[in-house]
């Protein structure tokens, strides 16, 4: 499986925000630049069957604007699950993707989960946090029998390079 893993887009200040951090949105910035790397994204992956996204609400956001801008209807193609929440073990996500194996899957979540998913799958966990910018993704091809430590890092793309791809930077 390839497996698509992309860190939320920018969401308000923490500072600034005053209610639960599961709440907080992603700023107007945020939106317009995750518009513009979604737009990068379609040049370089064509499908995505499935959105897993951390129910937390600028994850929520950030896969639904990926929707929009590949043209799916949000309800057909984003799955929230509690297994992207930062506190939980890395190994709880393999629970939702055994659902979605022959398909091409991405998950929306945050640092250091995603940074520490990327290390889980690729190196065994022996790097801690992999750098994935707000807004950036990764593709792991992953084996199905042992995740953990076999994946196959394709590429990891910046939020710039994505806009690039789109011809935005």
């Amino acid at each position: 499986m390839e497996l698509y893993i992309l860190r939320h887009a920018i969401a308000v200040e923490r500072s600034g925000w005053e209610e639960s951090d599961d709440t907080r949105p992603l700023s107007a910035y945020g939106i317009a630049k995750m518009r513009q790397n979604a737009t990068g994204l379609t040049r370089i992956l064509p499908r995505i069957d499935t959105i897993l996204t951390s129910p937390y609400l600028r994850a929520r956001q950030t896969a639904e604007i990926v929707c929009k801008i590949y043209g799916f209807k949000i309800a057909d193609k984003v799955v929230e699950t509690e297994h992207l929440t930062p506190d939980r073990p890395l190994d709880d996500i393999f629970i939702d993707l055994n659902e979605y194996w022959s398909s091409r899957v991405m998950v929306v979540g945050h640092q250091p989960h995603l940074g520490d998913l990327v290390s889980y799958l690729t190196s065994n966990g022996e790097v801690r946090n992999v750098p994935l910018k707000k807004g950036g993704i990764a593709c792991v091809e992953i084996e199905r029998e042992d995740p953990k430590g076999t994946g196959l890092l394709h590429w990891l793309l910046t939020p710039k390079q994505l806009r690039q791809l789109a011809g935005q930077e």
